[in-house]
C-alpha cells in the first residue's frame, strides 16, 4: 500500500493520497492496511465501516462522539468532490482551530483524524461518496456535534442542505471539553 500523508495544521491530523494500480482491466486501490496507519493512529482498529452518499450542496457535520466512545476516523472520498473540515476540540493552544482539505478520488482523497476532532464536510457535486473507517462503535448517547456555522470557518455557502439533527447541534461557544480530552490530549508543546 502506497500513500503520501501530509500533516495538517492541527496536531495528529493528516491528509493523504492513496495510489492506485491501473491497467487495461481498470484499477486496483488498497484502502487500508493496519501496519501502514500505526504511525498515525497507533491503536486504531476499525470497529465500524460505513459510507455516505451526498447530493450537491449538502453539509454534514460537525460530528464527534464524546468519551469513552470517542473515536479516530479515516475518511476516504470514493466519488465526487468535497471540502472536508476538521475542528480541534482538545484542550490546548489549538482548541477551536479548524482546517480543511478538498477531497476527490483523483487527488487528495483521505483524511486521518484522531480523537477529539469534530469532522464535517460540504459536497460540491452530486453523488459524492465518503467511506468511513471508525475506531469505535456508534453510541447514540455519546454522539454529538458542533453547529456548522458557530465556529470560525468560511464554508462559502450560507444556506447548505442540512439534516434536522445538524440544524439542532450545539454552538461552539456552548461546548465544554470532556475531562478525558483535558488529561489525554493537552498539546505537548505548551
Amino acid at each position: 500500500m502506497n500513500f503520501r500523508a501530509n500533516p495538517l495544521n492541527i496536531e495528529g491530523c493528516y491528509s493523504a493520497s492513496l495510489s492506485s494500480f491501473e491497467d487495461l482491466r481498470g484499477n486496483f486501490q488498497k484502502l487500508y492496511q493496519s501496519k501502514k496507519f500505526q504511525s498515525f493512529l497507533p491503536n486504531f482498529e476499525p470497529k465500524e465501516i460505513y459510507m455516505t452518499s451526498s447530493s450537491k450542496n449538502v453539509l454534514r457535520g460537525m460530528h464527534f462522539q464524546i468519551p469513552p466512545d470517542d473515536h479516530e476516523k479515516i475518511v476516504i472520498c470514493l466519488n465526487g468532490k468535497l471540502q472536508d473540515v476538521l475542528l480541534d476540540l482538545r484542550e490546548g493552544k489549538n482548541f477551536g482551530k479548524s482546517t480543511y482539505q478538498i477531497l476527490s478520488p483523483n487527488n487528495t482523497n483521505m483524511m486521518i483524524i484522531p480523537k477529539g476532532i469534530a469532522h464535517g464536510f460540504y459536497s460540491f457535486e452530486a453523488n459524492t461518496k465518503l467511506l468511513y473507517l471508525v475506531g469505535s462503535e456508534y453510541n447514540q448517547e455519546k454522539d454529538t456535534g458542533i453547529k456548522w456555522n458557530s465556529f470560525n470557518f468560511d464554508w462559502h455557502n450560507s444556506s447548505p442542505i442540512l439534516s434536522n439533527r445538524d440544524i439542532k447541534l450545539q454552538n461552539f461557544s456552548d461546548f465544554s471539553i470532556p475531562e478525558q480530552w483535558r488529561i489525554n490530549y493537552v498539546n505537548k508543546s505548551e
